[in-house]
C-alpha cells in the first residue's frame, strides 16, 4: 500500500511541475511578444526619422541631431533587453 501512495505522490508532484512549467512558458511568450512589439515600434520610429530627414534636405546639424536620436533609441532598446529577467535559462545568450 505504501508504494501506491508513494506513486500517487510522485504523480501529483510531476503534474504540478508540468503546470508550473506551462505557466512560465506562457509568461515567456508574452514577454517576447512585448519585446517584439517594442522593437517594431522603434524600427518604425527610425524609419520615420529617416524619411523626415530626406524630405527636409541634408542640413548637417539636423542630420547630426537625428543620428544621435537614432543612436539613443538603439541604446535604450539594448538596455531594456538586458534588464529583462531570465527564467529557467530561457533566452540566455540572446541579449547580452
Amino acid at each position: 500500500m505504501s508504494s501506491l501512495t508513494e506513486f500517487e505522490k510522485l504523480e501529483k508532484e510531476c503534474t504540478e511541475a508540468i503546470q508550473d512549467s506551462n505557466k512560465t512558458g506562457g509568461e515567456d511568450i508574452m514577454m517576447l511578444s512585448e519585446i517584439e512589439e517594442g522593437l517594431e515600434s522603434q524600427c518604425s520610429d527610425v524609419i520615420e526619422i529617416l524619411q523626415e530627414s530626406l524630405h527636409e534636405g541634408s542640413d548637417s546639424s539636423e542630420y547630426e541631431r537625428r543620428r544621435i536620436d537614432i543612436e539613443e533609441s538603439d541604446q535604450s532598446s539594448t538596455m531594456q533587453c538586458r534588464e529583462i529577467p531570465r527564467r529557467n535559462g530561457f533566452g540566455r545568450g540572446h541579449f547580452g
